[in-house]
């Protein structure tokens, strides 16, 4: 067969034939002739395209002349709309986007009124918080003591870091260091901090934080020094800003230390990285992550000066609301001179604001305001919720969600913008509010008032153990005080968190009722109620899940040792608590206590009166044994090694024998003796578990790694799974209990 060959006619004659193929030497019929109408057609097509560009533009006219005619006064119309629309609104021609405009005083005097005659049904501060849930999210938080790298050659050298910011960034800084230290085997060095021009606090490491507890706390994990050794610092002429400093870039991952700057600190022996906030990314490896737990929840205390003052502090203010059973709302105020001039946003002191405003923003930030690229738009900061909430419109809202002019208010803030016309109408609201200022002495308060930081601390201090915290701006403070909270709380944050979108939109209604308000304000409280609880589910932890805000431990075991004096009779309580979280209420007040032995030694003490008080409240409500949670101690069973360990049913192994015979003695019986003792404590209410620990007992002079120390962890086991058998001795029985003992 012969090959076919392909012809085509491009000279553009008028045969017929025009684009049709041929085919030689073929048997196949010829395509049949287009018919001469369309060939004609298709032709002049052809030659109008290849005209020249004159008759291109007058075919383009010629055929779409009727369309333009209509498009190019609509394409102009519409850009005219488009360019004086926004123009006219500038010009105040349009009304401005609802929840642009600050009206809020406005709304508070319309409405004064209807809030000062509702205040007969108050919500109660022990019935605020409702929603539970039952935790099923990852943990963040677990207990690990590996490390990545191996240990085997001693410490690869010292990390010096320097902490910058205020005082929860710094906080957030050093639990990073740890956890650097821990991944990289490293010997910390005490964090310095670096001084901040807006914070201008020349604080120490020991001003603010316990050192010693620091350092005793953290070194089964990672060893710290205060100070680098001589012969090191002479290398450097004694001056550690000799030392290079080493970059690290911002939320740097693990695989960056251990690739990029494991192998500098092992060749120079010693690694100076300044500035050192938010250096370490959130999403690291479960033992690494519990090193940033350790840190922030044991490690670090808060000094003996702050630690006193803030008991003192919280005292007096559970003095103060004695009407809600010691317990009061605390609210993070973030409407300070500097904090409103940052967030560009205007209420309502017309030009003078905006002028004073101004020349803060110069003050305080040079020119990093006047760059081209930054536009300020103070309404629209306003509509996204980005503005910090005014006194009244906190007092407002929390009016609105049933809080009556009873309600004791702890004010945690700096100094107020214009204090004297922004506080008036929320001491209106609430006459019972109070602020460190108004519950120390000028001369208790005085070694702390140029130091902003441990201003801060002792704020900290009050809102972490109030029944209500109140966020009304983001920022580090709100952040790891939630975080804090859940652990004391168990799991909850006990937080209202402001739909701040929400609200300016309902403030500038001028139409809004009182009702109306006080609905949407319930279903605010209830949703802060929800969201207290809720543990964002994620697939990696990050910045808006961290484990400072979201802390998740494994379930960890606490003993309490609970006293009241109830009746005049002298009355012991001891409750053995399953904590969904470690709650280290405030390792800042709390770790400091001893463990009281006799009920004069805990009365007056306020933590140790407190968890009496909720105690003995509790068991009386419900007339049964109950799990609550109650005030963080010192001494944590789960702490001293069996943090996550499995239930088991049954109390001892079958045919288990315990001896004195073995070679594998506890270098420390330290542990088995701290565990036995609290167990101890817990047969009063545990009948079930007399023989074993009095088994285990008669070995505490010198125990045995595999059968006692086994043994023990099988009896945490147990309780574990099954806290609720108990014996519950109820204060309306009738039964009358007696002890005998031989004085023998």
């Amino acid at each position: 067969m012969k090959g076919k060959t392909h012809h085509q006619n491009g000279n553009g004659n008028g045969n017929g034939n025009g684009g049709a193929g041929e085919e030689s030497g073929s048997n196949s019929p010829s395509p049949p002739l287009s018919p001469r109408r369309r060939s004609s057609l298709s032709f002049c097509r052809r030659r109008l395209r290849s005209k020249p560009y004159s008759n291109l533009a007058s075919g383009m006219i010629f055929r779409w002349n009727l369309r333009y005619l209509f498009v190019l006064p609509m394409l102009y119309v519409s850009g005219l709309i488009m360019c004086v629309g926004p123009f006219s609104a500038l010009m105040g021609q349009s009304p401005p986007p609802p929840g642009s405009v600050y009206h809020s005083d406005e709304m508070f005097r319309r409405l004064w009124n209807h809030i000062q005659s509702d205040n007969s049904s108050g919500i109660q501060l022990s019935s605020v918080w409702s929603y539970r849930r039952r935790l099923k999210e990852q943990k963040p938080c677990p207990n690990s003591t590996a490390r990545l790298l191996s240990v085997s050659s001693g410490p690869s050298g010292y990390l010096i870091v320097e902490a910058n910011g205020g005082l929860n960034q710094q906080r957030s800084a050093i639990c990073n260091a740890v956890a650097v230290a821990g991944l990289l085997n490293a010997i910390l060095v005490i964090p310095s901090f670096e001084f901040n021009s807006v914070w201008r606090d020349p604080s120490k490491f020991a001003d603010i934080y316990d050192e010693d507890h620091f350092i005793a706390t953290l070194k089964d994990y990672v060893k710290v020094v205060r100070e680098l050794p001589l012969d090191v610092m002479e290398i450097y002429d004694y001056n550690i800003s000799n030392i290079p400093t080493f970059r690290v870039q911002a939320w740097a991952t693990v695989g960056y230390y251990t690739g990029v700057v494991y192998p500098v600190l092992r060749s120079q022996g010693i690694i100076r990285i300044s500035p050192f906030a938010n250096r370490l990314a959130m999403n690291v490896p479960p033992q690494i992550q519990f090193l940033r737990c350790l840190a922030n929840y044991e490690a670090l205390k808060f000094s003996a000066p702050i630690l006193n003052l803030g008991k003192t502090l919280v005292s007096r203010m559970a003095e103060k609301s004695s009407r809600t059973g010691g317990k009061y709302i605390s609210i993070h105020l973030r409407f300070e001179e500097d904090m409103v001039a940052f967030s560009c946003c205007l209420y309502d002191g017309g030009e003078a604001e905006m002028s004073e405003m101004d020349s803060i923003r110069e003050k305080g930030w040079k020119k990093k305001f006047q760059r081209t690229d930054r536009v300020i738009s103070p309404g629209q900061n306003r509509v996204e919720g980005k503005c910090p909430l005014t006194p009244v419109e906190v007092g407002m809202m929390l009016r609105g969600m049933g809080f009556d002019n009873s309600t004791s208010i702890y004010l945690a803030s700096g100094k107020i913008y214009q204090e004297e016309k922004h506080l008036a109408p929320l001491l209106k609201m609430f006459p019972n509010l109070h602020t460190k200022e108004s519950l120390v002495s000028p001369d208790e308060l005085g070694p702390f008032q140029v130091y902003s930081s441990r201003l801060a601390a002792l704020d900290y201090t009050a809102c972490l153990l109030s029944e209500v915290f109140v966020t009304t701006q983001g920022g580090n403070f709100p952040h790891f005080l939630m975080g804090h909270r859940r652990f004391y709380n168990g799991g909850h944050a006990k937080t209202i968190i402001p739909d701040k979108r929400k609200l300016v939109v309902l403030l500038q209604d001028k139409n809004m009722s009182w009702r109306g308000f006080k609905d949407e304000m319930e279903a605010m409280l209830a949703e802060s109620d929800r969201k207290g609880m809720i543990v964002p589910r994620v697939k990696k932890i990050n910045r808006k899940s961290s484990v400072y805000t979201y802390p998740l431990p494994e379930f960890w075991f606490n003993i309490h040792l609970i006293l009241r004096e109830y009746s005049s009779s002298l009355v012991w309580f001891l409750t053995f608590v399953l904590m969904l979280m470690k709650t280290i209420a405030t390792d800042e007040a709390i770790s400091s206590i001893y463990e009281p032995k006799f009920y004069s030694q805990a009365k007056g003490i306020l933590v140790w009166d407190n968890a009496m008080a909720f105690e003995i409240l509790s068991l009386e409500a419900n007339k049964t044994w109950i799990i609550v949670t109650l005030p963080p101690h010192q001494h944590v069973i789960g702490y001293l090694g069996f943090l996550g360990c499995k239930s088991a049913n049954i109390l001892m192994e079958i045919n288990l024998k315990l001896s004195q015979d073995g070679d594998d003695k506890l270098v420390d019986p330290t542990l088995y003796r701290k565990i036995i003792g609290k167990l101890q404590y817990l047969i009063i209410t545990r009948s079930d578990l007399a023989y074993s620990i009095n088994k285990l007992s008669q070995f505490l002079a010198s125990p045995r790694t595999i059968n006692h120390l086994n043994a023990v962890q099988r009896v945490l086991q147990y309780v574990k799974g099954s806290l609720r058998q108990v014996l519950f001795y109820s204060v309306n029985s009738k039964i009358k209990l007696e002890a005998y003992t031989d004085a023998d």
